[in-house]
């Protein structure tokens, strides 16, 4: 039995498909600890923004921990 042959897929178009900028917000506090912020945005652009893989065209993001210094 031979199979027919499928054709590669190639994307043809090419360039930047996402945006990100990103931050990072550090307090110290007494005793040797410290709180951290890392806040964020992305934005997709071109093909990548008309495509239905992604929920939306934009993603805001921030993360936050506390610390310790040995």
């Amino acid at each position: 039995m031979v199979l027919p042959r499928r054709p590669a897929i190639r994307d043809k178009r090419r360039g930047i498909k996402r945006v990100d900028l990103n931050g990072s917000i550090t307090y110290m506090m007494p005793r040797n600890w410290d709180g951290k912020g890392i806040p964020g945005a992305g934005l997709l652009l071109g093909d990548a923004k008309d495509g239905n893989r992604q929920g939306g065209h934009s993603a805001v993001r921030c993360f936050g921990g506390i610390g310790h210094r040995f």
